[in-house]
């Protein structure tokens, strides 16, 4: 929704003039207000910054930083809290009186009467904000369940400093940092981002998702506590939620997600998760407040109109088709755009395609866009939880029950035939010294790698809440509200609603994995309301899934020549050896599609690395 910056204590040398620069890299998250505050604390200054884009009661009243009745507290909020009108009927019935519509006052006053914690218990929604107590000196800053707003911190001798982007932060401190090789390798080595609250760059850290970071801010500026307040469902569940309370939890929260004073759109791929909330809005009556966005491709292969085509049929909706395929022209220059504005290297040419629709839907006055994201984990979707499962079954002796299961992807033709191998590779441990491992410097001599299987006795249901807090969701929802935001819009993730998350997530496998079908309790929840092709479809595909091969064609003289350069960053910072590199890439080209000991993203990696060294070559060391 928004985006924010501040700082608590005595101000360094320069500062004011860095303070402008952070707030005018923060605009395109709130073009519809920009406010300051600097107010007095003991012996620390604060400073307070907002940028505000509109969705819930557009009023000039509802804008930030907003303080409480009596002046003793004041809130940055980002994000939307889906339940506000429930809450606030709920606190009126206390006492409590408003005079916004917006649900920044609901949060503001939600934990003014219940406290941080409570209050966080009780929202449903996606947020981070910063909270100050002025009575008792405390400062709370907070993210949502699953991190789906972000919030980054750096503290200091002269203060703390905090903003919702790391390049806002880092012009806030003023000075330059080391690279995290740990970080970096997860990334290059693994394809891993966001694995953790740590950033490419030391000393840079996030909010942790699910928490609340409680400081005293009265004098010296001490971090008191960390407080969790909710905790993912870990042990499967014998008594099964029936489908009929499945589907009320979907519907309610996509009801919950349409609301808005702006209007509203889905991508929408013709896929499972985005035609399901698709139908959802059509069965609570809202499917005519909604514009759809699609993407096609010229290549028939990744094209999904014959289901776009169909859904909207079955809907009576209007779909606008947007060509993703991307301009030749346009890819390094859109690249280079992408990676400054995700303050991280991008994990894939995908993220352009899909840049692309967001900003598509942008220009039709769209501020507020839905999506499925958080189904494939939450239900199991991803090719290789079928894997990990066979493995289970094995590892616990239920040999007959794992045969019937491979035979029964085989014979959907579902998964089996799907896999990517080269990616795959990742997930096996015993491959995880690759050749592209072996191009590194010395620098990686330490690296952890990252267990990416199912580990020995771990479940199915921690694999999956791995994927929720580490190897999956932060990496997918911290690329689409940056480029959401980029657009001056935002996204919401309707089977992120937790209530959902406890439903399913501690169901049996059979509720996931079924058959030789992936997500199959959505399946058959969704059942009577798609069509059978929809419901029942075998292939997944992915945003701009055949611009991995512009890695082996028109692309490759430019990307060897120029980013691959004598003089590039990552060989100049001793990161990768640029011989090993160029004999990886060569390789890589010769080999067929999905076939092959080079993965793309062994290749794009390197690119995408070099890229981001230098667009922000002006925070390194």
């Amino acid at each position: 929704m928004c985006g924010f910056n501040g700082f608590i204590g005595s101000p360094p040398p320069g500062f004011m003039e860095r303070w402008e620069k952070a707030q005018s890299l923060q605009l395109h998250r709130g073009p519809d207000d920009q406010s300051e505050k600097i107010l007095s604390l003991n012996n620390n200054k604060i400073f307070l910054g907002f940028q505000r884009l509109s969705i819930i009661d557009l009023s000039h009243s509802a804008n930030q930083p907003m303080f409480s009745d009596n002046n003793n507290a004041i809130l940055l909020f980002n994000g939307e809290i889906y339940n506000y009108i429930e809450l606030k009927k709920s606190l009126e019935c206390k006492g409590i009186k408003f005079k916004t519509s917006s649900d920044t006052e609901v949060l503001l006053k939600s934990i003014e009467f219940w406290g941080p914690e409570l209050a966080c218990k009780k929202f449903n929604g996606m947020w981070s904000f910063a909270y100050f107590n002025l009575n008792n000196g405390k400062l709370y800053l907070s993210r949502d369940r699953f991190g789906k707003k972000p919030l980054y911190i750096f503290q200091s001798s002269e203060g703390i400093y905090f903003s919702s982007e790391a390049k806002s932060l880092m012009t806030l401190i003023g000075k330059k940092f080391s690279l995290n090789y740990q970080v970096i390798g997860e990334f290059l080595f693994q394809s891993q981002i966001n694995t953790s609250t740590n950033y490419f760059l030391n000393q840079i850290e996030q909010i942790s998702p699910n928490s609340i970071f409680q400081f005293s801010i009265i004098d010296r500026i001490n971090k008191e506590e960390t407080i969790n307040y909710w905790e993912y469902p870990t042990k499967e569940q014998t008594n099964q939620s029936s489908i009929n309370k499945i589907k009320d939890v979907f519907f309610n929260s996509v009801d919950l997600r349409l609301r808005s004073d702006v209007p509203l759109g889905l991508l929408f791929s013709g896929g499972l998760d985005s035609s399901s909330i698709a139908a959802a809005a059509n069965q609570i009556g809202k499917g005519d407040s909604i514009q759809f966005f699609s993407a096609v491709d010229d290549n028939p292969i990744y094209d999904e109109s014959p289901y776009i085509d169909l859904m909207a049929k079955h809907l009576n909706i209007d779909v606008e088709k947007i060509n993703l395929s991307l301009n030749e022209e346009n890819i390094f220059h859109t690249l280079e755009e992408l990676i400054w504005i995700n303050d991280q290297p991008l994990p894939s040419f995908s993220n352009l395609t899909h840049n692309l629709l967001i900003n598509k839907a942008s220009t039709k006055g769209i501020k507020v866009m839905l999506t499925g994201q958080g189904a494939d984990e939450l239900l199991c979707g991803y090719r290789k939880y079928a894997f990990f499962f066979l493995k289970s079954l094995i590892i616990s002796g239920k040999l007959n029950r794992a045969a019937r299961l491979f035979f029964n992807f085989i014979k959907n033709k579902t998964i089996i035939n799907q896999i990517n191998y080269p990616d795959a590779k990742r997930y096996i441990n015993f491959l995880k010294n690759s050749q592209y491992k072996k191009s590194a410097s010395s620098n990686f001599d330490n690296y952890n790698y990252l267990d990416l299987g199912l580990r020995n006795g771990s479940t199915m249901i921690d694999r999956q809440i791995d994927d929720f807090m580490k190897f999956s969701l932060p990496q997918i929802l911290h690329t689409e509200d940056r480029m959401s935001m980029a657009a001056s819009s935002e996204i919401r993730a309707p089977f992120l609603d937790f209530r959902l998350v406890e439903e399913l997530l501690p169901m049996e496998m059979d509720s996931k994995i079924n058959g030789g079908w992936t997500k199959y309790i959505l399946r058959k929840v969704m059942e009577p309301f798609m069509p059978s092709e929809i419901v029942w479809r075998r292939d997944k595909q992915n945003f701009g899934n055949s611009q991995g091969e512009l890695l082996k064609g028109k692309l490759f003289d430019k990307i060897v020549n120029d980013y691959f350069s004598k003089d590039s960053l990552i060989f100049n910072k001793n990161i990768i050896d640029r011989n090993r590199l160029l004999s990886l890439y060569q390789k890589y080209k010769r080999q067929k599609i999905n076939r092959g000991p080079v993965a793309y993203k062994e290749i794009f990696s390197s690119l995408s690395l070099e890229i981001w060294l230098r667009k922000y070559q002006e925070f390194i060391k």
